[in-house]
C-alpha cells in the first residue's frame, strides 16, 4: 500500500514558523476566488540540486550573494552563500534568466524571466511585475524573455532589457527595451540593425559613454553608437560562424572587451573559446591559449566538445579575466592574468560537496565589484565561491556535515516525483526526486541522506514511487528511472529501510522495461504482491518482485497507460491516462486480503464514458471516498477537462468539485480534501496555485497559503502519519515545504 494515497491519523509534533519578515502577496491569480487559510511553513530539502542559472555579488554589501535558478525562483544569502532565503513572493514565473541590483539604492532589484519583467523595492521580499509597454501576457508562449539588464553609465534610472535564451537559444525576436524611470515602463528602443531572427544573448554598455553598447547574438556582435537606436555588425576577427555568447567589457579600460564563442560538436576545426578588443569592440583576437580546443566527434553537439561561456573581467585590472567551461568537457572556471595571453584552471578537479555525480559546468558567473578576489558561479546543481582569488573554494549551496548526511542552507533547487512517509517509523520519509534519485530522512527533514546505493547508474536519475512493505519497517520498493525520453525503469528492493537496493530486473525474472510511474505492495510475508503502473499497462509480481508479468489484457483491455495506483477500503484502484475512448479513467478491482494472490476479481471501470476526464493525474481514497485530479487535454480534436472529481460511494457516482487546467497531486485525510495546482513551463505565467483544501467534500474551498510557501508548482502531497497536522508539499523547483494544519 502507497502511505502516500492513504493515510493514517495520529499527533507527533508540530512545525517551526517562516520568519516573519517575508510578508504575504496576493494568492496566485488561479486561486483569487478562494480565502487564504494561512499557515507556518518550513523548508525541507538537500541544498543545490537543480539548475543555478543566474548568480551575483552585490555592489553594496561585501557578503551579500544574489542567486537565481530555472524553477526555483530567487534567493539572497547576506553571509556570502553559507546560507539563504528563498524570495519569491510576487512572481510568475520563475525562471530567473538575469539579476540586477540598482546601482545606488541596495532595495531595488530587477529579475529578467523567460515571463517578463519583475522588481522590488525592499531586495525581494515581494516582487511586482513591470509589463507596462511590454506585449501583452500570453497564455501559450512567453512573449518577453529577458536575457540581459544593463543600467546606462552614469544614469541609474535607465535601464535596457534584451530579449534572448540563451540556454536554448530559442528567443530570437531582435529587441531591446528601455526604461527611463527605473523600470516602471518600458519601450521598444531599435529602430534598425537587428533582424527578428536575432537572439540576444549578452547585451553591454561601456563605462564611459552611455550610448556605446554592444550585443552579442546567434548572429555574432552589433554595435551601437546612439544608445540602441540602431545597430551594425561588428565582427572582424571572429570566427565566421558568429556564435557569440557573453560579454565582458573592462570598466578600468573602455577599450577592452572580452567575449566568448560556442563550439558545435563535430565541425573539423575548434573555433570558440575567449576573444579580446583593444578597440572597444571594433576588431578582435583571439585569446585561448591553455583553454581545452576539442572539436567533438560529428553530432555531438555543443556539450561533448569543449568552450567556455560565461565571462568577467576584474574592475580595477582589464588584464585579469575569468571564463567557465560549459561543457562535460570543459568544467570549472578559467583564469589569466595577462588579458588572455594564457589561461590557467583555477578549480580543482575533486569538487566540493555531496553533489559527485555530475561536473561543475559554469552556468553562470560573478564576480564581486566590491572585492574581486571573490568570485561566484553556479552550474546545473550546484553554486561554488572563492574568496582568495581561486587559492581555496567553498561550496555553497549545503552544510558538509562528517557523518554524512545532507542539511540544505535555504538553496533548495529540486523537483519531486513524490513524498512517502513511512507507516511504521516516526520521522521516517521517503523522497523521490528529478535528477537525484531517492533521498531519505529519519528526523522529519532535518537532515538527508541520499539513498541509491545498488540502484544501477543507467536507472539511477529519478525515483518516481517508494512503497514499504505492510508488515515489515525494513523492506521496501522503489520505481527508479530516467523521467525524460527512452522511458526505461526497474523496480528494486531494499531489506534494510531504504539504505541499500537489489533491482528486481533479471532477464528471468520476466521484467517488463518500461517506466515506474507508481507502486502499490500488498499482502505480506514471504510473497507480497505488488503492482507498479506504467505507460506499458499494468504490471504485477505475486512473489515480492521475483517474477513478473502484465496484467492480462483480458481483465484489463482499456488501459494501455496506467499513471497512478491507490488502495482503501479493500480494494484496488487504477488511474488510466486514456481509455479506448480517449478520456481519463478509473479502474477498480477487489483486493483478496491473502499474501501472494491476486485480485479476486477482474478490472472494472468505475468512471462512465460520458465523465470528460482530462490525463488522470492522481488518485487518492479514503474509504468510499475517491479524489481524482486531471489536466487539460486535447486528442484526437476532442477536449478533456482538467479538475478534480469527487465519488463519495466508492465509484458508483460521481461530481466535479474543482474546475482547473492542471490539477495534479490529490490527498484525502480524515475526510478533508487537498488537491495541488501545476502548470506547464512555456507561457508567461505559470507559477501554478499551490494547495487547496476542503472540509465539506469540494462544496468550499480554501487556498493554503503562508509567507513560508515560496513555490505554488506543487506535485506530491502526504500527511504524516504520526502527526495528522503535518502536511508535506513537494514542489517544481523549491523541494519540500512542511505545512502546520489548522485541525
Amino acid at each position: 500500500m502507497n502511505i502516500r494515497k492513504i493515510v493514517s491519523l495520529a499527533a507527533f509534533a508540530t512545525l517551526a514558523a517562516f520568519p516573519s519578515t517575508a510578508m504575504a502577496n496576493p494568492l496566485p491569480e488561479r486561486v483569487k476566488g478562494l480565502a487564504a487559510e494561512n499557515i507556518p511553513w518550513r523548508s525541507v530539502g538537500p541544498g543545490g540540486g537543480g539548475w543555478i542559472q543566474s548568480i551575483l555579488w552585490s555592489r553594496h554589501a561585501k557578503d551579500r550573494l544574489f542567486v537565481g535558478c530555472d524553477v526555483g525562483g530567487f534567493y539572497v544569502s547576506e553571509d556570502a552563500g553559507r546560507h539563504y532565503e528563498m524570495r519569491n513572493r510576487g512572481l510568475k514565473h520563475m525562471y530567473v534568466e538575469t539579476i540586477a541590483e540598482h546601482p545606488s539604492n541596495p532595495d531595488i532589484l530587477f529579475l529578467g524571466t523567460l515571463g517578463g519583467i519583475y522588481k522590488t523595492t525592499d531586495r525581494g521580499q515581494t516582487w511586482q511585475e513591470k509589463r507596462s509597454g511590454l506585449p501583452p501576457i500570453s497564455d501559450s508562449q512567453h512573449t518577453v524573455q529577458i536575457s540581459k539588464f544593463v543600467f546606462a553609465s552614469g544614469n541609474p534610472n535607465t535601464l535596457y532589457a534584451a530579449v534572448g535564451q540563451p540556454r536554448t537559444r530559442k528567443g530570437a525576436r531582435g529587441e531591446i527595451w528601455r526604461s527611463d524611470d527605473c523600470g516602471e515602463t518600458w519601450r521598444m528602443v531599435v529602430k534598425s540593425g537587428l533582424a527578428k531572427d536575432v537572439d540576444i544573448y549578452d547585451l553591454a554598455v561601456a563605462a564611459d559613454d552611455a550610448k556605446r553598447m554592444l550585443a552579442a547574438t546567434n548572429k555574432g556582435l552589433f554595435r551601437s553608437d546612439d544608445a540602441g537606436e540602431t545597430w551594425t555588425p561588428s565582427n572582424d576577427g571572429l570566427p565566421s560562424h558568429l556564435r557569440t555568447r557573453h560579454l565582458a567589457w573592462s570598466p578600468s579600460d573602455p577599450k577592452i572587451v572580452y567575449v566568448t564563442l560556442m563550439q558545435i560538436g563535430g565541425e573539423k576545426t575548434w573555433s570558440a573559446g575567449v576573444y579580446r578588443s583593444d578597440d572597444g569592440g571594433r576588431t578582435w583576437q583571439a585569446r585561448n591559449n591553455g583553454l581545452k580546443q576539442v572539436a567533438g566527434k560529428p553530432g555531438s553537439g555543443n556539450n561533448l566538445c569543449t568552450w567556455t561561456d560565461c565571462i568577467a573581467v576584474d574592475p580595477r585590472n582589464p588584464d585579469v579575466v575569468w571564463t567557465g567551461g560549459a561543457t562535460w568537457w570543459c568544467t570549472g572556471v578559467y583564469k589569466t592574468t595577462d588579458g588572455g595571453q594564457n589561461w590557467k584552471r583555477a578549480f580543482p578537479d575533486e569538487w566540493p560537496g555531496w553533489l559527485k555525480f555530475w561536473g561543475p559546468t559554469v552556468m553562470c558567473l560573478s564576480l564581486s565589484p566590491i572585492d574581486p578576489s571573490r568570485l561566484a558561479f553556479g552550474t546545473s546543481g550546484m553554486v561554488y565561491t572563492t574568496e582568495d582569488g581561486a587559492v581555496t573554494w567553498a561550496q555553497r549551496y549545503s552544510e558538509e556535515r562528517t557523518d554524512g548526511k545532507i542539511v540544505g542552507t535555504g538553496l533548495e533547487v529540486t523537483c519531486l516525483h513524490s513524498v512517502t512517509p513511512s507507516r511504521h517509523r516516526r520521522g521516517k520519509f521517503y523522497l523521490g526526486y528529478y535528477d537525484i534519485g531517492l533521498l531519505t530522512t529519519d528526523d522529519n527533514g532535518r537532515t538527508l541522506t541520499r539513498s541509491m546505493s545498488g540502484v544501477p547508474g543507467k536507472f539511477s536519475n529519478s525515483c518516481f514511487c517508494v512503497a514499504e512493505a505492510p508488515d515489515d519497517p525494513m523492506t521496501v520498493w522503489a520505481g527508479f528511472g530516467s523521467w525524460g525520453g527512452g522511458g526505461s525503469g526497474c523496480v528494486a528492493k531494499s531489506t534494510d529501510g531504504g539504505k541499500t537496493w537489489s533491482p528486481c530486473t533479471n532477464a528471468a525474472s520476466g521484467w517488463i522495461d518500461t517506466q515506474v510511474r507508481d507502486l502499490t505492495v500488498l499482502g505480506s510475508k514471504p510473497n507480497y504482491h505488488l503492482l507498479y503502473a506504467s505507460p506499458k499497462g499494468l504490471i504485477e509480481s505475486v512473489d515480492g518482485g521475483a517474477t513478473w508479468a502484465c496484467v492480462d489484457p483480458a481483465e484489463f483491455p482499456e488501459a494501455p497507460r496506467v499513471r497512478v495506483l491507490a488502495h482503501g477500503g479493500g480494494r484496488l484502484y487504477a488511474g488510466v491516462a486514456g481509455a479506448k475512448d480517449g478520456r481519463g479513467a478509473i479502474y477498480c478491482a477487489r483486493d483478496s486480503g491473502r499474501a501472494g494472490a491476486r485480485p479476486s476479481q477482474v478490472w472494472r471501470r468505475l468512471t462512465p464514458a460520458s465523465l470528460s476526464i482530462g490525463q488522470i493525474k492522481d488518485v487518492a481514497v479514503e474509504g468510499d471516498r475517491i479524489l481524482v485530479t486531471a489536466r487539460n487535454e486535447y486528442r484526437d480534436r476532442t477536449f478533456r477537462a482538467g479538475g478534480a472529481w469527487l465519488s463519495t460511494d466508492a465509484g458508483a457516482t460521481w461530481r466535479k468539485v474543482f474546475s482547473d487546467k492542471f490539477c495534479d497531486a490529490a490527498l484525502i485525510s480524515g475526510g478533508e480534501l487537498f488537491v495541488s495546482l501545476t502548470d506547464h513551463p512555456y507561457h508567461d505565467h505559470c507559477v501554478g496555485g499551490g494547495v487547496i483544501h476542503s472540509r465539506d467534500d469540494g462544496a468550499t474551498w480554501t487556498h493554503l497559503d503562508g509567507p513560508g510557501l515560496q513555490n505554488w508548482n506543487v506535485s506530491a502531497l502526504a500527511i504524516d502519519p504520526f502527526d495528522r497536522k503535518s502536511l508535506w508539499v513537494g514542489t517544481g523547483g523549491n523541494s519540500v515545504f512542511v505545512g502546520h494544519l489548522n485541525r
